[in-house]
């Protein structure tokens, strides 16, 4: 992909899987992201525990990816909902295969609830440092 300053955004995208093979699922789209955007940078993989009602007492492996896009904020969260499908994705169970959400796009933050919490801080503060 070619990347043209002008019309690329910057994106961030937290990841996050709740399963045994959670390390491989996370380490698999950080490979698939890597060929759908540009300039691709991933974060280590590390444990948080979950968050909120439904993720009470589960354990995540998680990891956040950052790249550029010409794509609208659109297609790429429809592109990641449907990695995320044909990866096992089942929203009515508890068992997270793999989440992939778009956090930042371009400037604006698109999900703050995600942003500040320590399983999306962690890996984005590693990118940048």
């Amino acid at each position: 992909m070619i990347r043209h300053a002008d019309m690329s955004r910057f994106i961030a995208i937290g990841i996050g899987s709740n399963t045994p093979d959670g390390a491989a699922q996370v380490d698999a789209a950080c490979r698939w992201l890597a060929t759908a955007f540009a300039d691709v940078r991933y974060s280590e993989s590390y444990l948080t525990p979950g968050v909120g009602v439904r993720c009470a007492g589960m354990t995540y492996r998680n990891a956040v990816a950052t790249g550029f896009t010409e794509k609208s904020a659109d297609e790429v969260t429809r592109m990641l909902k449907e990695y995320e499908s044909s990866h096992g994705r089942d929203r009515e169970v508890p068992d997270v295969p793999i989440d992939l959400d778009l956090v930042i796009y371009g400037e604006e933050i698109l999900r703050p609830g995600d942003f500040k919490h320590m399983y999306f801080q962690k890996g984005y503060l590693q990118l940048l440092g």
